[in-house]
């Protein structure tokens, strides 16, 4: 039997698509139209008839991996003509050709210039529009919105009439101006704007983009609530602000002892912790996490304002702390702010007189009474724009548990200079001590202890330099000092010769630059206070000044120690020495923390 395949040659045939494009640009050209048959098993044959004459090979046609489509880039005046594609193949039981045709034009682009205003939602724009002065009046201004095609001829009215958008910006078009101010503009005035000066037979148009921008939502949208409730109060949230407190004292010293590498320092990172504390009560969104992040809390942090209170009244028989607020009479505080305020810290607002000595002396007033008389003046003026002043103050009094000589006795210390002067000093030759080697500080340590569960650590270089000191204090990091008071705590007191000098420090810090490098930048140019003045009209408050005070005594008697901060807006020894530079720490083992800490390189 004899079998006949017949095939059918269907050739099809588009018509030629004329294309302009503009020189120097990029395209790609498809052999398939999107109506035509679908086609299996295709094969495709392109081919191009210049234009212009030319040998020079089109070394950029690009073809895809099946030869489908043809790309040109950077097109020139070589690559005007005429370009076929020729696709062979099935179609269902047919056999197809289909050819496709462009004939591609060139054009140079057009470039058109405007100028670009931006503007807020709600505001009065002015378009501007003069013509030149070397062309005398009369002239008439047309304006219209749009470009081109898509043109809105606006009528500007005279004045202000009642319901009029778009309004000449004077009372009469000057001469030369003819200038237009559109009233409270919305996102629906965002567009083109065509300004057309005509005098006699010149001409002379001017474009212009007004862009308008929504309006931010109200600053303290959503800011204004109070602070969280703690729902999962535990004995683990007190472990993590007890670290957190180390973290923060540490990461406190390192910055100090950074800007000031020689010379004694004194602070009270709990001092501190306590004001930014009380400014995190009314900070949200951003403030408040930098704020977390600088007290070293981990966010959220919903426990620390209950468990700040608890620790303060723990300690409450070796270190007294009080917190306090100032603000100016022209801001109102949120509600919820003052109750937490009070309940949280004990500070009942109080507003800031109209006199600026008044202030000084009433705050150095309450500075006096809440460390004792140890800490007298902290500020020496307050500004009259003063809108805002938080203050902490501490103080500190501890006994020694063994009492030293009461006989008065000097020695000498030995200064990072190699000086030696003399002090008085402070003598015991049977005196029950704690007395150690750290090999991670380097250090020789002693802990002397306190009553209500404090001590006194004094940590030694083992060479007196310099070098042998910063290294030391480089070494002094969260780990390191944890591990130090946990290994001497496990160390059994002996009797020991101890000489240390007497001394009286009494260091002022202003703190300011110290905020910032802890990545409390905002606080200085735009903070998040909104649960502390929710008025959302007022402008932000910037923080303008940050103080802070310190004073430590060692005595026959005991360590007494106070501070205030102001925010506006493993060898064993038989003898132990410390008449060289040192560190010292006031350690509570009850906040398990440092309280005051500490460099003493000139004990006078």
């Amino acid at each position: 039997m004899l079998h006949v395949l017949l095939l059918l040659l269907l050739e099809l045939s588009s018509s030629v698509s004329g294309l302009t494009v503009p020189r120097g640009s990029s395209f790609t050209l498809s052999c398939v139209s999107e109506d035509g048959p679908v086609v299996s098993n295709a094969e495709y044959y392109w081919s191009f008839k210049p234009k212009l004459s030319s040998d020079s090979p089109h070394t950029d046609l690009t073809q895809n991996e099946t030869g489908s489509t043809l790309t040109l880039t950077k097109v020139g005046s070589e690559h005007e003509g005429v370009y076929m594609c020729v696709t062979k193949g099935e179609h269902g039981e047919d056999y197809v050709k289909m050819r496709t045709t462009y004939k591609l034009e060139l054009e140079d682009p057009i470039f058109i210039s405007w100028i670009r205003i931006e503007a807020q939602e709600a505001a009065n724009v002015m378009l501007p529009c003069m013509s030149s002065p070397s062309y005398r009046p009369p002239a008439a201004a047309f304006w219209n919105r749009g470009m081109f095609e898509h043109m809105q001829k606006l009528q500007p009215k005279e004045f202000t009439v009642e319901g009029s958008h778009v309004t000449w910006a004077f009372s009469e078009p000057r001469d030369r101006d003819w200038s237009i101010m559109i009233a409270n503009v919305t996102e629906d005035d965002s567009g083109m704007y065509e300004c057309e000066i005509r005098w006699d037979s010149y001409k002379s148009t001017f474009l212009l983009e007004l862009k308008v921008i929504p309006a931010p939502p109200p600053r303290c949208l959503n800011h204004k609530s109070p602070w969280e409730p703690c729902t999962t109060e535990s004995r683990s949230s007190k472990a993590i602000l007890q670290e957190s407190l180390t973290e923060f004292s540490l990461r406190v010293y390192s910055h100090l002892r950074s800007r000031k590498q020689t010379g004694n320092l004194l602070f009270s990172p709990i001092s501190i912790a306590g004001a930014l504390s009380h400014l995190l009560l009314g900070a949200r969104g951003k403030t408040r996490a930098d704020l977390e992040d600088a007290l070293s809390l981990p966010a959220p942090s919903s426990c620390v304002h209950s468990q700040m209170k608890t620790l303060r009244e723990e300690i409450r028989k070796s270190l007294t702390t009080a917190s306090h607020i100032y603000y100016s009479s022209e801001h109102r505080l949120g509600e919820a702010f003052i109750n937490q305020s009070q309940e949280f810290y004990s500070a009942a607002p109080e507003k800031l007189t109209n006199d600026s000595e008044k202030n000084v002396k009433m705050i150095n007033d309450w500075v006096a009474e809440k460390t004792n008389s140890k800490i007298t003046h902290l500020v020496d003026s307050v500004a009259p724009d003063t809108q805002l002043l938080l203050l902490n103050a501490v103080y500190f009094n501890g006994k020694w548990k063994m009492k030293f000589d009461s006989k008065v006795k000097q020695g000498q210390f030995h200064t990072l200079s190699g000086d030696m002067i003399v002090v008085p000093v402070l003598y015991s030759s049977k005196y029950k001590v704690s007395i150690g080697y750290d090999p991670k500080l380097k250090a020789q340590v002693a802990m002397l202890p306190l009553t209500d569960k404090n001590s006194l650590f004094i940590l030694v270089p083992s060479i007196n330099s310099e070098k042998e000191l910063v290294a030391m204090e480089q070494n002094m990091n969260f780990d390191s000092v944890k591990s130090m008071v946990k290994s001497m705590h496990e160390i059994s007191p002996q009797s020991a010769e101890v000489t240390l000098p007497k001394i009286k420090l009494d260091q002022r810090t202003d703190i300011a630059d110290l905020l910032e490098k802890m990545g409390l930048s905002e606080l200085f140019y735009s903070p998040n206070l909104c649960a502390l003045f929710p008025d959302d009209s007022a402008a932000p408050l910037i923080l303008s000044d940050a103080q802070h005070r310190a004073s430590l005594t060692l005595s026959e008697t005991g360590v007494e120690a106070a501070a205030a901060t102001s925010i506006s807006f493993s060898r064993s020894y038989s003898s132990f020495s410390a008449m060289q530079p040192f560190v010292l720490l006031l350690w509570s083992d009850r906040a398990d923390c440092p309280l005051f800490m500490g460099r003493v390189t000139d004990p006078r």
